[in-house]
């Protein structure tokens, strides 16, 4: 078997495990539109939790200095369309006014709660993040970002997916960032494919905390963030591979999506470390089936000029242009025909970017994202 043979196999696999992830969508879909829930909506009340089998959600959300964020998180909050859930604000020893604005909210929403973390010693997202699953009242943790949007359906597609598969413990899930050039929006369309593929094909190896949902008994039970309260960053696929190897069913949710802005200018540097140097923390499998998928694509072009397998290098094009083409629509984007182009060279990309032996933790962004107008966010939260 030539290279590019085993390349169009590797491909051809994790296609029909898109395949898959499609049905299973397109099956939990509810064609019923939601209603939006206000800020002053009810939540069931305790006596009334055992009346439901509906999940019931704990929304988690660590802030540090996120005063100007915290405004279109509420709002997004508000129209979510799910009534069986609560909402748990953390304060990570912020330096501005994020614990006034966090506390004044929750005196007006209900089954909101704003907490703060007291020890300067234990500080942190991950202690933030501990600090809110501790104080949590229902079964399953949703985290999110101050700076991210969720759509309205969120929890209630959660929900569904939960009553689908009964024994699923984490649920990951799709976070883009908008207003970006379309190769950096590729980039995280790409990104979030092979999250989707992986999972489906029961080897998942990264998740977007931005999006991530777990079940608390289980996280209790494997210790944790124990373990993990070293790292800087990786902290949400550290976790995802604690459940993985407690043979915890993991499943994917490519909608609806958990939104967020560009970071400022100042803060690129710093988010495509953690972005990309956190492929240092993958596991042994996915390192070496990384290289070795790595130094394939790059033989692949000498194999299909100097030995002239044409046909099979065609074969290898049109199953990453069909690989392509499922993704998006799982995650429904539209197909942009320069993603194609953009496929022939992400290989390349990741490996200049990622934490590797040819690159290491020295991230320097390709393009420069704008910070984004108070005007922009709220129109597109009005759309």
């Amino acid at each position: 078997m030539t290279i590019t043979n085993f390349l169009s196999v590797v491909l051809l696999f994790f296609t029909l495990c898109m395949i898959k992830g499609l049905r299973k969508t397109r099956r939990s879909n509810n064609k019923s539109k939601p209603t939006t829930r206000q800020a002053s909506a009810c939540h069931p009340s305790p006596q009334e939790w055992g009346k439901t089998d509906k999940a019931r959600f704990s929304v988690i959300v660590a802030c540090k200095n996120e005063e100007k964020n915290l405004k279109t998180l509420f709002e997004a909050l508000q129209k979510i369309s799910y009534s069986h859930w609560e909402l748990i604000l953390i304060d990570d020893n912020s330096t501005d006014n994020t614990f006034q604005i966090m506390t004044e909210y929750c005196l007006q929403a209900q089954n909101s709660h704003a907490y703060r973390l007291d020890d300067p010693i234990k500080k942190g997202k991950i202690q933030a993040l501990l600090k809110g699953v501790s104080h949590s009242l229902y079964e399953w943790i949703a985290l999110t970002d101050a700076d991210c949007m969720p759509e309205q359906d969120w929890l209630q597609q959660a929900n569904r997916l939960i009553q689908q598969e009964q024994k699923v413990s984490m649920i990951s899930g799709y976070s883009p960032e908008v207003y970006h050039s379309y190769f950096q929006y590729f980039k995280q369309l790409i990104t979030a494919i092979n999250y989707a593929a992986a999972t489906y094909a029961g080897v998942p190896f990264s998740c977007s905390g931005r999006n991530l949902i777990f079940n608390k008994k289980d996280f209790y039970a494997m210790g944790g963030f124990s373990g993990l309260t070293d790292h800087r960053f990786g902290e949400d696929k550290l976790l995802m591979y604690k459940f993985f190897h407690a043979k915890k069913l993991i499943s994917y949710m490519p909608q609806p999506a958990v939104y967020t802005f560009p970071v400022e200018r100042e803060k690129v540097k710093n988010q495509n470390l953690r972005r990309y140097a956190a492929f240092s923390l993958s596991s042994f499998f996915w390192k070496l089936f990384t290289f070795i998928l790595g130094l394939c694509i790059l033989a692949v072009p000498y194999e299909v000029l100097f030995r002239k397998s044409f046909l099979a290098g065609g074969m290898l094009l049109l199953t990453a242009f069909i690989y392509l083409f499922l993704g998006c629509r799982i995650h429904k984007e539209r197909v942009k025909l320069i993603y194609f182009f953009y496929l022939l060279f992400y290989m390349a990309f990741f490996c200049y970017y990622s934490d590797t032996p040819f690159r290491r933790c020295n991230c320097i962004p390709l393009a420069q994202p704008r910070t984004v107008e108070r005007s922009r966010i709220d129109a597109w939260m009005r759309h």
